[in-house]
Parts: structure tokens; sequence; C-alpha cells
């Protein structure tokens, strides 16, 4: 990355974002949706006898904030 690129990329970055933005709130429903699929997964595993390490929770590259929409519309 040249030096203008890099610089473009960290002036279309925000400065400043909303404090709902910054950690939203997961919420029962999804949070009980996440952890009985893992549930299930690992019951699948450990019913083949497979040892498995299932993550609680991952970051997902695809989903976009309204921050980041933001960021990568300038």
């Amino acid at each position: 990355m040249t030096p203008e690129e890099r610089q473009r990329v960290v002036d279309a970055l925000p400065s400043e974002f909303e404090i709902p933005e910054a950690s939203p709130p997961e919420g029962d429903f999804h949070f009980n949706a996440k952890v009985a699929a893992r549930d299930t997964l690992g019951g699948y595993f450990q019913s083949i006898g497979k040892r498995v390490y299932l993550v609680g929770a991952a970051g997902c590259a695809a989903s976009v904030s309204p921050r980041a929409a933001r960021a990568t519309s300038r």
C-alpha cells in the first residue's frame, strides 16, 4: 500500500461514532440461539466420538455495521 493509499484509508475511517454502535446489546433470543446451536453441534461430535473445540463467539467479516457502512461509502 502506498503512502497515498494508506492516507486515503485513514481519512475514510470514522473518528467518532454513537455509543449504541460501540457495543450493541446481543439480546437473550440471540444469545440463547447461539448457545443452543453450539450445544447441539457439541452433542453431535460427542455422539460420534470426536473431540472438538467450539468457540462461544466469533466475529463475522461479512457483517457491516452502520459505522462501517458510512466509512466505506465515502
